[in-house]
């Protein structure tokens, strides 16, 4: 009887466990950093995370959704800044394997919500002024590819400097 009612235990607790890890088994993009000064944002840290059982060689992250990176700059409110996007960088995870994320999306506004921010234009050299509040929330977005099946973590730098070194 006690292994008939851990059975049915054991049941009722599955579907939750299982359903646990679905949900954590979308590739998600983060930024290493989640605040930084509009005085010191030229380059920006970012991590690719893919579940174990993902076998594509490209994924879309759309800037718009919860998956995709998020910062919040701070800064002297309506002081300006500049930041252009890159065409592209290169990441590179544990196995020495090497991706690239492209076509970049950037979306920015006051609050963390998507449905509130609007996307930065793809121009060279964008100019930006800090809101009222001192504070900036831009998600990140951008397709990444490799030659090879994308596996593991790729970590990478996203520069947004608008000068050239």
């Amino acid at each position: 009887m006690k292994t008939l009612a851990i059975f049915f235990l054991v049941i009722l607790i599955s579907p939750n466990l299982f359903l646990a890890q679905d949900t954590q088994q979308e590739p998600r993009l983060e930024v290493m950093t989640s605040v930084a000064s509009s005085l010191v944002l030229d380059n920006i840290e970012l991590m690719i995370l893919l579940p174990d059982d993902f076998t594509e060689n490209s994924y879309q992250f759309s800037s718009g959704e919860e998956n995709s990176g998020m910062l919040m700059i701070t800064g002297t409110p309506y002081s300006e800044f500049e930041l252009s996007i890159p065409s592209e960088s290169s990441f590179e995870n544990q196995y020495g394997m090497i991706a690239v994320m492209e076509d970049y999306q950037l979306m920015s506004g006051t609050e963390p919500d998507p449905e509130l921010m609007e996307v930065i234009s793809p121009s060279e050299c964008s100019q930006i002024t800090m809101p009222e509040s001192g504070e900036l929330y831009i998600r990140v977005g951008g397709t990444v590819e490799a030659e090879e099946m994308l596996r593991g973590v790729y970590t990478g730098s996203l520069s947004l400097s608008c000068t050239d070194d």
